[in-house]
């Protein structure tokens, strides 16, 4: 009894311990501070870019804002004893299976005479509609003319060039532009791509070419590293989400895409400012991305490469190597480990050994995500653990850790150490193996434990009496730097409410030491009775917690985008607020929002009466003819106030050629739907075809002006401290619908 219960009591010690560092875990990937004496100079940087964004209004594509951002923008590169070039066209892109359009600035400038195989630094000026962009991408404006600077001073191996591009938000159009149209575009051998997607956090390096061997070298900063891993890489790729690094991949370059993630709630809204930027989140930005430049400043871009994986620990380095010596170590680990497993079959129920470690993980993933539905169902808000999220992270790992436990009480019972030991690392093969052929990039995250694995399964096969502590240890603690700081940085990336099945890691790293504490004996199902007892009590008072505590506040607020819509297709002007979470209270005070639903605009919303909106904007046919084989017609819209237009097309058929404004698409047959951004807009004309149909072509045209105007002042007063517009902000929507098949 006595063996008993000094065993339960470590293993509750153990549980207690792994709570807390996983509510804490976020501490290993926090930025450096900020170092003065370093050649990056942050507050340098942070006055410069005080000096381009002025006033701080947002600055979207061919608005009187941008031009005045690019304004100042030229002339601190002027300051610098630059020249820059500004190539203004109208561009158009096909993207999402829409054509995005837009009258674009892209700036750029040689730091060094112009020459071939160029290390080209990218950054984009342009903001969304909500937010004046401080960090997405200020902070990569700034810190490229920072980069650009210091640069200037030295002897260097290669043409260095500066691109800041625009319409990035729109959808990466000034890179395309750049790409499809500009001949320099040939001249780059490396690019360096600054980014932010919030206001603070660790730069990540989360993106590379292919193969990265080359571009692995962009990690020698010589402050913190970036969190970098091949597991990031690999599932941004995967991911619907790009930056303008993506147009340059299909190009013979290396790549080194940089971003901070962290208060993701301020991304693309009116927080995304001066005043909320962190500082440290700048300087390792910049720093990493000089690190990067000097990198790529010192090879010829024809040094001989390869493919690897790879993974930072804790900042000071990075571990890289082959997916050939990565399946080598999983594939030795597994031999190893199931011999010795089987060795032991007389002496532990070997089937109940064996499906201990996937049981334990998906019972503890099951309690993990059900508690986070059962919260998600009882709440209304969508982002419910916006303002603390470290109480969702606590009933995630509390509820994770139960369910493992209730798995170790039933399965447990009559096993060794040595038996649960090599079942566990059996599975992490068979983990890795999973995953080298779908994401290959996260065989890293198991490789240096299964090397220790490996080593005390052969040590443990061939000196018995040798106690299985100091490998396991080292194993543990091998995957434990690897896999928390990832999970960390993983549930910054995403959102909280989604980051459950992060539990995944820490209930690996259950499974790897658990099994130290039974001691010589055999264990027993009751021995994991108190530790549960403790799991299920914390997982109580988080879930307790997480029902109750509010789901935002002024430093962590609900996205809420007011718009004023007027339809030809609706008899009343609506307010709207887009999701199905409550309108405020003051808000609701203001105008009787109720749920609803918008034809032509999708989604779950909440609705209100308005005031009459109008609009001066016009679209008409002007020519509709009809071959046999294709039907030709042009569509003109006309604006004065007129901010974004968008036009869907209802064709029957695909579309055989597409114009706009002179712009010819050159696969329209995907296009659904174009949108087209800025004071150039505000006249468009659109040319297109297709094979005649039955269908009736239909026509919806929506036109959007940012901001609400006087009319919604007072929802705007209403609106709390704790909620804030996003991307495209407040606007006024005016749509119609029309056709050449139906009289008017």
């Amino acid at each position: 009894m006595n063996t008993v219960w000094t065993t339960s009591t470590k293993l509750t010690f153990l549980t207690a311990l792994l709570i807390v560092v996983y509510l804490f875990r976020h501490i290993l990937v926090a930025p450096p501070a900020v170092d003065p004496d370093h050649a990056f100079n942050t507050q340098r940087t942070f006055e410069r870019l005080e000096r381009i964004l002025g006033d701080q209004r947002p600055h979207s594509v061919d608005t009187d804002a941008n031009d005045e951002v690019i304004a100042r923008l030229k002339s601190e590169i002027s300051d610098l004893g630059f020249v820059p070039i500004v190539k203004d066209e109208f561009h158009c892109v096909s993207w999402q299976r829409s054509a995005r359009c837009a009258r674009l600035q892209n700036i750029m400038f040689w730091v060094t005479e112009p020459g071939p195989n160029a290390v080209l630094v990218l950054s984009h000026h342009d903001s969304v509609p909500a937010g004046p962009g401080a960090s997405d991408d200020g902070a990569g404006v700034a810190a490229s003319l920072e980069i650009a600077s210091l640069m200037a001073e030295r002897d260097l191996n290669r043409p260095l060039l500066v691109l800041i591009t625009d319409g990035e938000e729109l959808g990466l159009m000034g890179a395309n532009m750049f790409v499809e149209k500009n001949p320099l575009a040939k001249m780059v051998g490396a690019v360096v791509n600054m980014e932010a997607r919030g206001v603070s956090g660790v730069t990540a390096f989360f993106q590379t070419s292919r193969p990265n061997g080359r571009d692995l070298e962009a990690l020698n900063s010589s402050t913190r590293l970036p969190a970098a891993s091949s597991l990031n890489s690999d599932i941004y790729e995967l991911l619907p989400n790009d930056t303008d690094l993506t147009e340059f991949l299909g190009l013979p370059i290396d790549a080194a895409n940089f971003a901070y993630s962290g208060d993701v709630a301020f991304y693309h809204t009116p927080g995304d400012t001066l005043e909320n930027m962190d500082k440290r989140a700048l300087f390792h930005l910049g720093a990493s991305g000089l690190a990067a430049v000097e990198a790529f400043m010192s090879q010829t871009g024809e040094e001989a490469e390869r493919q690897l994986l790879y993974v930072d620990i804790f900042g000071l380095r990075v571990i890289s190597m082959s997916a050939y010596i990565c399946l080598t170590i999983i594939l030795l680990t597994g031999v190893v480990t199931a011999g010795h497993l089987w060795s032991l079959r007389a002496a532990t129920p070997l089937l109940k050994t064996i499906c201990l470690p996937p049981f334990a993980l998906s019972i503890g993933l099951a309690f993990a995500i059900g508690a986070t539905a059962l919260v998600s169902f009882i709440r209304p808000e969508t982002g419910y653990s916006s303002a603390y999220p470290i109480v969702l992270r606590g009933l995630h790992v509390s509820a994770g850790l139960l369910g493992t436990l209730l798995a170790y009480l039933f399965l447990a019972s009559r096993q060794t150490t040595k038996a649960m030991l090599m079942s566990a690392w059996l599975w992490t093969v068979i983990f890795s193996l999973t995953v080298f052929f779908l994401v290959q990039g996260a065989t890293i995250l198991f490789i240096p434990a299964l090397m220790f694995f490996g080593l005390g399964a052969f040590i443990l096969f061939y000196r018995t009496e040798t106690k299985p502590i100091v490998l396991p240890l080292l194993g543990f603690l091998a995957f434990a730097a690897i896999a928390l700081p990832l999970s960390a940085l993983g549930e910054t990336s995403l959102i909280i409410e989604n980051a459950a099945p992060f539990v995944f890691a820490l209930i690996l790293l259950f499974l790897y030491v658990a099994p130290i504490h039974i001691g010589e004996e055999q264990a027993q199902g009751t021995t994991f009775k108190t530790p549960a007892i403790l799991a299920s009590a914390v997982a109580l008072v988080f879930g307790l917690f997480s029902l109750f505590v509010p789901a935002y506040s002024e430093h962590s607020p609900r996205a809420l985008s007011i718009t004023h819509i007027q339809s030809a297709n609706f008899e009343n002007a609506q307010w709207s607020v887009f999701g199905s979470d409550p309108v405020p209270e003051s808000m609701q005070a203001v105008a009787d929002f109720s749920q609803g639903s918008l034809p032509v605009f999708g989604g779950p919303r909440q609705l209100a009466q308005a005031p009459h909106l109008t609009s001066n904007m016009k679209a008409s046919f002007t020519r509709d003819t009809q071959s046999e084989d294709t039907r030709s017609t042009i569509l003109e819209v006309e604006g004065a106030k007129i901010d974004r237009l968008s036009v869907s097309l209802d064709t029957g058929n695909p579309l055989s050629h597409l114009k706009i404004n002179g712009f010819e698409i050159e696969t329209p047959d995907s296009i659904l739907n174009i949108i087209c951004s800025g004071r150039t807009c505000r006249s468009a004309k659109i040319e297109f075809g297709f094979a005649p149909s039955e269908t009736p072509l239909l026509v919806d045209v929506v036109a959007s002006r940012f901001g609400l105007g006087p009319a919604g002042q007072t929802l705007i007063d209403a609106r709390p401290d704790w909620a804030i517009s996003r991307q495209n902000g407040d606007s006024r929507i005016t749509h119609i619908r029309i056709s050449p098949d139906t009289p008017s």
